[in-house]
């Protein structure tokens, strides 16, 4: 039967038929994947399960709560289906899948202690760590004023610096390690022929490839059914772009503020030395901010060849 003949009923059972493979098998997966590069036959790239189930499951509860919001729209004021649809039954089923989803707020919340410990790690290695920690916790707590009493210590510029370091180092590690984990859960996404093969035979470029959505993917699934209902698609949250933006939003508010805090510190005292810094902060902030909006258009983009498929 062409997609295009089935009823509103028909593509929603089919897209929580897909969604319940994409499940089963992330379930089958062990809880590192070893991914060959195809440049060597021993270098291999891992993946934690863990990661992509926060994923698949975060796109999931996303796609149908937002269905299920236009199903109970639709039975709150007893609306008939030109099709006959059962806005009920179909509230159930989406409420019954959303239902089976693991919970993962805990494994967000822990990712996110992990970073920021990480981050207090490596400073507390460092020359005058003491200072760098209080100054990341200010960061952290958007406190200015507590980072601009902090920038009057001993070695503060020199502990502002290392920090500026750090923080970026983590976010040229992470940031690639976050897209590839994303574009793999879009990878299962993109080929339902992986969700029942017996084997996961993909190379490290064929995952970090996956930056659009194929004819036969469950994006395209997504689509057919709010197309049916007459909403419009809940598109993608383009993760692995967003990341991008956010390291260099913070290319423009870390390096770019915390010199610029500094600055007016010592304007005060030095005028030219207090220029000088000032002039950089201002080079870190446009260098960040235009590169972000270079990648948010990216997104616009993105958004619009999604419409379009």
């Amino acid at each position: 039967m062409d997609p295009k003949d089935k009823n509103l009923t028909d593509r929603h059972l089919s897209l929580l038929r897909a969604y319940f493979l994409v499940l089963q098998r992330v379930d089958r997966f062990s809880w590192l994947i070893w991914i060959p590069t195809g440049w060597l036959g021993f270098i291999r790239v891992p993946v934690l399960t863990v990661t992509v189930h926060v994923f698949v499951s975060s796109h999931i509860l996303r796609v149908l709560e937002s269905l299920d919001r236009a199903y109970q729209r639709r039975l709150a004021i007893d609306e008939a289906s030109p099709d006959g649809d059962d806005w009920k039954k179909l509230h159930e089923q989406a409420e019954s899948m959303v239902a089976g989803l693991r919970p993962f707020l805990l494994a967000k919340w822990l990712f996110a202690t992990l970073a920021f410990v990480l981050v207090l790690l490596v400073a507390q290695s460092l020359p005058h760590g003491d200072l760098i920690i209080k100054m990341a916790g200010a960061v952290a707590t958007a406190n200015p004023g507590k980072l601009a009493e902090l920038t009057t210590e001993p070695f503060a510029l020199e502990a502002l610096g290392r920090l500026a370091v750090v923080m970026l180092m983590m976010f040229i590690a992470l940031t690639p390690i976050l897209i590839y984990h994303f574009r793999f859960k879009r990878l299962l996404f993109n080929r339902p022929g992986l969700l029942t093969a017996p084997e996961l035979n993909v190379e490290f470029g064929t995952v970090w490839g996956e930056r659009s959505i194929s004819g036969e993917s469950l994006y395209v699934l997504e689509r057919d059914v709010s197309s049916a209902l007459g909403d419009p698609a809940l598109p993608e949250m383009p993760l692995d772009l967003l990341a991008v933006v956010i390291a260099f939003l913070y290319h423009a508010a870390g390096p770019g503020l915390a010199v610029g805090i500094f600055a007016w510190q010592v304007y005060a005292v030095n005028q030219s030395a207090g220029r000088q810094l000032l002039f950089v902060a201002a080079v870190c902030g446009m260098i960040g901010l235009s590169s972000a909006l270079i990648w948010v258009g990216k997104i616009r983009q993105r958004s619009k060849e999604l419409a379009e498929a």
